[in-house]
């Protein structure tokens, strides 16, 4: 922070804030409230001369920063496998090259590229493979990057100048408080052959399921704190067992709605944490029926996985009167609800429509054609629902 604002004194300082040996230690923890992706974005530049990066509790960064930062010209990123680095290590004395040039950036006629094995090509003629920036694969013999990694000059002056990219390189990052970024992120940082610091550990986490919903109730995970839970909750939906499959799910935690891009680490997940799975809310259109159609129609919004006596509870409150009343499927006969079974065991979808009748006592007090529970119209006679 203190370099930015030194560079805005004159022209003479912002050149020197601009010289590579100022940015060789990027700490940018001391100013960690105002480190956003487009302020990494706007230091890409000058950033890609450091050696040692302080991203210490910039809780703003995220992935996209991180990509930002590392999209800048200078960081190539190193896509190479183990495997291809043990076979380096093996051949490279054999082909005249040293073991620590596994991942140099060379520029070879304009191409820069990282080195990272050999072969040989059509002819028999002895090649070493390299990978530019964008994963394109790039073949170069070996004298030509023998002579590029030792130093030599181009052979043709005519032609663009083979040499050595920028020699600076990424050695430490320190992601340590980052919440959101992810493993996706750190992998990015350690492709760069950087050390990643401040990688949170592993943790243990328990998902339960809300009432009857899963025949297995509590399931334990284990996951890295910064990787998103889209994989636990999909290996979840797999071995709970659920009740109702076809009825999607949601989680939460401490009452906040878990999504699959969060990560534990950003959610705040310790070990023995519990994420709730519970069947997702849903809107019922309560209408009154007899005395209780002067309240009119009143839209509730209940789980899907609780009673329907939940249903009744919510309308009373809504409707602010504790009256005892009575639900039922159909406007003209009372088919009884029972307040034990949930909405999703009735196959009920959002927008469901319900009717809401008085108990008994009340209802052949207003209307003596009532009989046994269900109401049959007398002659002439229309329910208050219909009438104008």
């Amino acid at each position: 922070a203190g370099v930015c604002r030194a560079a805005c004194v004159c022209r003479a300082w912002r050149s020197a804030s601009e010289a590579p040996d100022v940015w060789r230690q990027g700490d940018l923890s001391r100013c960690r409230g105002l480190v956003t992706d487009a302020a990494l974005r706007q230091l890409s530049r000058r950033l890609r001369h450091a050696r040692v990066l302080d991203l210490s509790d910039c809780d703003r960064v995220t992935d996209t920063g991180v990509e930002a930062l590392l999209s800048c010209e200078g960081w190539l990123p190193l896509p190479f496998s183990k495997t291809e680095k043990d076979e380096w290590d093996r051949t490279a004395d054999d082909h005249g090259l040293a073991q620590a040039w596994y991942g140099r950036e060379v520029v070879v006629k304009e191409n820069r590229f990282r080195v990272y094995g050999f072969g040989c090509d059509d002819h028999g003629r002895q090649i070493v493979k390299g990978r530019t920036g964008s994963g394109q694969e790039v073949i170069v013999s070996l004298q030509c990057v023998r002579d590029v990694l030792r130093g030599a000059p181009a052979l043709d002056p005519d032609e663009a100048p083979n040499r050595l990219a920028p020699a600076w390189v990424l050695e430490r990052v320190s992601i340590s408080g980052c919440k959101l970024v992810t493993i996706r992120g750190a992998r990015m940082f350690e492709s760069t052959a950087a050390v990643v610091e401040g990688l949170p550990g592993p943790v243990t986490i328990c998902v339960e399921a809300e009432g009857d919903i899963a025949h297995r109730r509590l399931i334990f995970f284990k996951i890295r704190g910064n990787q998103p839970l889209k994989r636990l909750l999909r290996a979840y939906l797999q071995s709970a067992i659920l009740q109702y499959p076809e009825v999607p799910l949601d989680f939460y935690f401490e009452d906040r709605v878990v999504y699959a891009h969060d990560t534990a680490q950003a959610l705040g997940l310790r070990d023995a944490s519990v994420l709730k799975a519970t069947l997702p809310r849903m809107r019922v259109l309560v209408c009154g029926v007899l005395s209780l159609t002067r309240r009119g129609s009143v839209e509730v919004t209940v789980r899907a996985s609780e009673p329907t006596s939940a249903i009744v509870k919510a309308y009373q409150l809504k409707v602010n009167d504790a009256s005892p009343i009575r639900l039922s499927s159909s406007c003209y006969h009372f088919v009884p609800i029972c307040g034990e079974r949930s909405p999703v065991q009735y196959g009920w979808g959002h927008g469901q429509v319900v009717y809401a009748f008085p108990t008994e006592s009340e209802q052949r007090q207003l209307m003596p054609g009532c009989s046994g529970g269900i109401w049959v119209p007398m002659a002439g006679a229309q329910p208050e629902a219909d009438r104008e």
